[in-house]
Parts: C-alpha cells; sequence; structure tokens
C-alpha cells in the first residue's frame, strides 16, 4: 500500500467535526501489502474498516493517538482471511479504545515483526480479540520492551485458543484496573509471557484450560497479581524477580528507559 495513498486517506480522519471529514466512512484494505504508513492521530468513528488478509512485510504502519469508537477494526474476524505479519510493525501507542471499539486479530499469523500496544487505554465498552491466533516469532506487547504499559480500564482482550510457538506476548509496566484479559484455553510452548513491572488493582486476568507447557511467564517480584489472576497460583511456575533484574530487548523495568505518554484525562 502506497504511503502518498495512506497520508491522503488519514488526512481525512484527524478531525470528526470537518466538513471534509471520511470519519464514519468504511475502509477497505483487504488483500494489501503494507511496508509503512501513518494514520496517527486518525479517528475511527462509526465505521468498518478492513484489513483483512493484509500482509505487514516491512516498515511500521502507525495508529499512534487514533481513537476507536463505534468502528470495527478487521485484521481477521473468524470468516475473512486474516492478516499475516512478516516482519513488518503496527503501532497503536497511546491510542483509545472507546465504548463500540472492535479489533479483531482472530486466527491472525505473527510470523515476525511487532504489534505494539504501549500506552493506549482500553475503556469500559470496547472489546480487542485475538482468538484462535498464532504467535510465532513476533512481538505482541501491551506494555515494554520499548514503550510504557497499557490501561486497561474496562472493555476486555481475548487471546482465548491462542497458540504461543515462540517470540513475546508482553504486558510490562501495565496497569489492570477494570479490564478482563482472558488468555482462557491458550497453548504456549514456547511463547514468553511477562508482565514485569504490571500494576495489578481490580478486573481479571485469566488462564482458564491454559495449556502451559513450555515458555517462560514473569510476574515483577512486587506485585501482586493473586488479586487478578485466575487460577493462581498457575499450573505451572512463574519467575517472580526485582525490576532491577529484568533485561529485555535493551528496556530495564523501572529505570525510566520505557517511554510513556501518560493521559491525565483518558476519557
Amino acid at each position: 500500500m502506497r504511503h502518498t495513498v495512506i497520508k491522503v486517506i488519514a488526512e481525512h480522519l484527524q478531525d470528526p467535526t470537518s466538513d471534509f471529514s471520511w470519519c464514519g466512512y468504511d475502509l477497505d484494505f483487504s488483500g494489501a501489502v503494507f511496508d509503512g504508513g501513518s494514520f496517527a492521530g486518525s479517528h475511527f468513528v462509526g465505521s468498518y474498516i478492513n484489513f483483512s488478509g493484509c500482509r505487514f512485510v516491512n516498515g511500521k504502519v502507525l495508529f499512534d493517538r487514533s481513537t476507536l469508537e463505534d468502528a470495527h477494526v478487521d485484521f481477521g474476524d473468524g470468516e475473512s482471511m486474516p492478516a499475516f505479519f512478516d516482519g513488518g510493525a503496527v503501532h497503536f501507542i497511546g491510542a483509545h479504545f472507546k465504548a463500540g471499539a472492535h479489533l479483531t486479530f482472530i486466527f491472525t499469523q505473527f510470523k515476525s515483526g511487532a504489534l505494539e500496544f504501549g500506552t493506549s487505554y482500553f475503556l469500559p465498552g470496547s472489546v480487542v480479540t485475538f482468538s484462535s491466533c498464532d504467535i510465532g516469532g513476533a512481538i505482541v506487547s501491551f506494555g515494554g520492551p520499548v514503550w510504557g504499559g497499557a490501561h486497561f480500564l474496562g472493555g476486555s482482550v481475548s487471546f482465548d485458543g491462542a497458540d504461543l510457538k515462540a517470540g513475546l506476548l508482553s504486558f510490562m509496566g501495565t496497569s489492570f484496573s477494570g479490564s478482563h484479559v482472558s488468555l482462557d484455553e491458550i497453548t504456549q510452548t514456547g511463547t514468553a509471557i511477562f508482565f514485569d513491572a504490571a500494576s495489578f488493582g481490580s478486573g481479571k486476568v485469566t488462564f482458564n484450560n491454559a495449556k502451559l507447557s513450555n515458555g517462560e511467564i514473569s510476574f515483577g517480584l512486587g506485585a501482586d497479581p493473586e488479586a487478578v489472576v485466575s487460577p493462581w497460583p498457575l499450573s505451572r511456575p512463574v519467575r517472580r524477580r526485582g525490576g532491577a533484574a529484568r533485561r529485555l530487548y535493551g528496556w530495564v523495568s523501572g529505570s525510566g528507559a520505557a517511554r510513556t505518554t501518560r493521559d491525565p484525562n483518558p476519557d
């Protein structure tokens, strides 16, 4: 997908009140090959955005600081062809997922590359679904190793039935205070799952019927996961260590190395 086309589209998604706004229109990118481009600051409101069957092969596609409300962004919905990550990165850094936001990665294949949600806000009524996805070497991150953690204030994020073979699923530095993050029935055979420096206040993180056979699971030494995580303890041992000991891809927990953009007014 050519960057100039993406730039023109993104310019028409910046202000929903503009007479020239395309907010509310459906957009179909299905089957495209992306090697970069920016939708940063876009407002996806009352629309269907179709990325089914897309390949992310190089560069970064940015949705940083974007807002999703009453919108479905489809990287695979269980019926459409799933997207394929093969070296490219997609960033939702600082994005706001509001009521009616529905982001789907059902059956999506994460071979390599990255999907980043650092410093994003998940608000009541939002739904993000990774059901039956395949993480085979990519990074799927809601915090760390570069960005500060996401804020789970409501809504749901589901990895139900996902196949975690290699790579990283990171919740480092995230705050749990209202959302339900479900890892029910996942099969972990190699992907590392990190919750280092996460804070557990309220909400739920569930591992019901998860098959945890191989791959590290790590919680920060000072965390209190049993307040939110169930079942607890998990079916296999987890690592508990202080933030100073965690070094991963240059990210040092508790050192200030992770970039943060806290929003004082997430609503």
